[in-house]
């Protein structure tokens, strides 16, 4: 691990709150680590290095790496070795077709459930990616569209909905890079967000699940392109 590496960990250590005590605080830090791309895929995850750039003993080390492997984003290769996941197309694949059915769900309840405000929230979430595409920061997109779909998550009202989909989301975040920085991604995705918005705030639950799924289906086909594969059929 480099010491570039150990210093942003110490400074997300820093930023997580005490309160949660030190088990939480580090699974914590190594899982922001992780999906803010500081630990990046295939990095080995030695206990006895973290535990020095954390300040901490093995223990919770330990601890948080078994909470990371349930939760899929890290893999054990043996009882000493474990790496953050890297991805194969086939992995993204079967991740997203599950993320267009979630979404699809999101979509058709935000379109039953949701109120003006919230419809006003959305378009003001999707004004500010606009900006950021407008100034190329397509890292500063990647971070605003995850409030733009927590934000319709929220509206459908559904709180084992929007966990099951921010645990998909996460499932796919250590790949690097953004789908947005592809060429003429990020207008695309703009302009499905605005139909999305446009067809649940007039209520109509059916169009905006197909709208959401295919939103999440061009997601999938722009990251396999990336990745040099071809979408599933």
């Amino acid at each position: 691990m480099q010491k570039s590496e150990m210093a942003a960990l110490a400074d997300l250590w820093a930023s997580v709150s005490e309160a949660d005590g030190t088990a939480k605080r580090v699974h914590e830090t190594l899982r922001r680590g992780i999906l803010e791309q500081i630990l990046e895929p295939g990095r080995r995850l030695a206990e006895e290095e973290l535990a020095e750039a954390l300040g901490v003993s093995r223990t919770p080390i330990r601890e948080a790496i078994t909470r990371l492997e349930a939760e899929g984003i890290v893999e054990r290769s043996s009882v000493r070795t474990v790496t953050v996941i890297r991805l194969s197309p086939v992995d993204v694949a079967e991740v997203f077709e599950v993320r267009q059915w979630l979404d699809g769900a999101v979509a058709y309840l935000a379109a039953q459930r949701i109120t003006p405000p919230e419809v006003a929230e959305a378009r003001w979430i999707n004004e500010r990616m606009r900006d950021a595409a407008k100034r190329e920061d397509f890292a500063a997109m990647d971070t605003i569209n995850r409030e733009f779909h927590d934000a319709l998550a929220l509206a459908a009202d559904n709180d084992f909905l929007l966990s099951l989909m921010r645990q998909a989301r996460d499932r796919v975040r250590p790949l690097l890079g953004t789908t947005f920085a592809h060429p003429g991604r990020a207008q695309k995705a703009l302009a499905e967000h605005d139909r999305i918005i446009d067809t649940i705030e007039a209520g109509d639950a059916e169009a905006a699940a197909v709208l959401a799924r295919n939103h999440m289906r061009a997601a999938a086909e722009t990251r396999l392109t990336i990745m040099g594969s071809k979408p599933r059929s």
